[in-house]
């Protein structure tokens, strides 16, 4: 099956690795020897009259998302459209419980540190090429791959080495036993991908990856001066704290600090349009992301993020639409659950040229603008009316003799 790449708002370009899908298999590796997945692709959706009713070939699915990418391992939208296109060795059942997919049968060492998985043989891709161990294990290479990792790479770091010993036969050792890893590998992270059809038929720049470090100017985070010092605070400079990310757009924070705030303290300032990243915080805090409409001092749960104007748009709504992962990686990487600088700094993203994230920039810039504009004039409108109505209220403004 083909698919086109697709420039999504970050120009996040999206590999179409599409596998075959098998049947639904009983748990503990025996499967039902129903239909295979060799299938072919859906039509244009047209329709065809035959037997007592119409046939149609399309099927149209509403969903509450759209997807970031149609690759299982760096989307993140959700877990219901990828499971319709791909395929891996474990899946779920209706009743979550883990069942075989392409894996025929499986078993463990006594120490459950090696896991063994036997492959049907009547697998194939939409491609109409037989899928193999060996493209489980290019699969996992690019899954595991740390100097180049995509979004779940942190996700499976507890995999040591994952190898087909033959073309039905692949091995996967662990670091250490989890308990957790057939519910983890039964998860679309781990679908088989068509990657030898991919190298020989699309373009390589699909795979290339960088990090958000390497297009950034700076990254850092700042402090809090002393609550306990009233000559720190209620000044002339704004000074935001983790929770005021909720907001996409900041143009004004709740809390301002005193020279001599900024003077005994850690705290750092961001400038305008900088990237902000919620580095831990209570409830949905920790992993929101903001763009400054204004300068502000930061404090210790904030991640700024600086970038030339070129590629600060790139780097914000592409940071800003991971949000999920972003938590994901806290967890998976920090006691405490707190992203750091350093996560931020070797955060994946597509690499694309300068002339698409020129163009990119270009579109995105007016926009911006256009939100600033809004959102100050609105927070105008709101001084005025919070100045004016308690005096209309309180009778000290008469507005009876106006024509209204």
């Amino acid at each position: 099956m083909k698919r086109k790449s697709c420039l999504i708002m970050a120009l996040a370009l999206t590999a179409s690795l599409v596998a075959g899908c098998g049947s639904s298999g009983q748990q503990q590796g025996q499967t039902d020897q129903g239909t295979t997945a060799a299938t072919q692709a859906a039509g244009s959706g047209g329709s065809t009259s035959g037997g007592e009713g119409e046939y149609k070939d399309t099927i149209i699915w509403a969903i509450s998302n759209d997807q970031d990418y149609l690759d299982p391992q760096m989307n993140v939208s959700n877990s219901v459209v990828i499971p319709q296109y791909y395929d891996g060795l474990l899946g779920f059942d209706n009743d979550g419980n883990v069942v075989c997919k392409i894996a025929e049968s499986y078993e463990s060492s006594d120490d459950k540190m090696v896991w063994t998985f036997h492959l049907r043989d009547d697998v194939y891709f939409h491609s109409g090429r037989h899928c193999t161990a060996q493209d489980f294990e290019a699969t996992f290479d690019r899954l595991l791959d740390k100097e180049h990792p995509v979004r779940y790479t942190t996700n499976y770091s507890y995999i040591e080495s994952a190898k087909a010993t033959d073309d039905y036969t692949f091995v996967v050792t662990l670091a250490e036993p989890k308990s957790f890893f057939l519910q983890s590998f039964a998860k679309h992270q781990t679908a088989v991908l068509n990657l030898k059809r991919s190298r020989d038929k699309r373009n390589k720049r699909v795979y290339k990856r960088e990090s958000v470090g390497e297009l950034a100017g700076s990254i850092f985070s700042g402090g809090i001066p002393s609550t306990s010092n009233e000559t720190y605070w209620n000044g002339q400079h704004n000074w935001l704290s983790s929770g005021e990310t909720c907001d996409r757009f900041i143009v004004s924070t709740i809390k301002t600090i005193t020279d001599a705030g900024v003077s005994n303290s850690s705290t750092r300032k961001a400038n305008e349009y900088d990237i902000v990243i919620a580095s831990a915080g209570q409830g949905h805090t920790r992993g929101q992301a903001s763009m400054l409409l204004t300068d502000t001092y930061v404090n210790q749960s904030i991640i700024v993020v600086h970038a030339a104007s070129d590629y600060l748009p790139y780097l914000f709504w592409n940071i800003a639409n991971r949000y999920e992962e972003l938590r994901v990686i806290s967890n998976s990487n920090s006691i405490r659950g707190s992203l750091t600088t350093k996560m931020i700094g070797s955060l994946s993203i597509p690499k694309a040229n300068i002339t698409r994230i020129q163009q990119f920039s270009d579109y995105a810039w007016p926009i911006i603008k256009a939100v600033e504009n809004n959102l100050h004039e609105n927070r105008r409108l709101a001084v005025m009316r919070d100045t004016l109505l308690p005096r209309l209220m309180s009778g000290e403004l008469d507005v009876s003799a106006l024509d209204l």
